[in-house]
């Protein structure tokens, strides 16, 4: 992992697993293994918007630097999951929450996005001491404040 390496961190709400993805990684794998994710225009619903806005910690300073280039330039990021309970697919982006925000408020309704499956996600998986357990300890002359 490279100091400059995106990572988005998500809590599985059934299990309550942890997963830290490598954004940056993950996209430079599929630079390499292009057959590894699916390239998709993945539409925006309202609902996607709101949870979005709601659970991913949407920041306005950083709304405010996107601009339409970066929906055309940068892929969102999604994880696919084999299935949920009533045995269908669903997933979970991974990077480009900001940009799903800010194209639905601009009117735009589908992004360019890259899918993968388990095999290859869960080859950019890092791993971090889990918060939760007290193995981190605080330490604020970092910029998150915990490592």
């Amino acid at each position: 992992m490279g100091p400059q390496d995106q990572v988005f961190t998500w809590e599985e709400p059934n299990t309550k697993v942890v997963y830290n993805f490598n954004s940056t990684a993950m996209y430079n794998y599929w630079r390499k293994h292009p057959d590894c994710g699916e390239e998709a225009m993945v539409p925006l619903s309202k609902e996607l918007y709101e949870d979005t806005k709601r659970d991913k910690g949407i920041e306005k300073h950083r709304l405010d630097r996107i601009t339409k280039r970066d929906l055309k330039k940068y892929h969102i990021l999604w994880a696919e999951w084999e299935t949920d309970e009533e045995g269908e697919v669903w997933h979970t982006c991974f990077d480009g929450s900001h940009r799903i925000v800010w194209a639905y408020e601009h009117g735009i309704f589908q992004v360019k996005s890259l899918i993968f499956k388990k095999p290859a996600w869960s080859k950019c998986l890092i791993r971090y001491p889990d918060p939760r357990l007290d193995q981190v300890k605080p330490n604020p002359n970092s910029f998150s404040g915990i490592f």
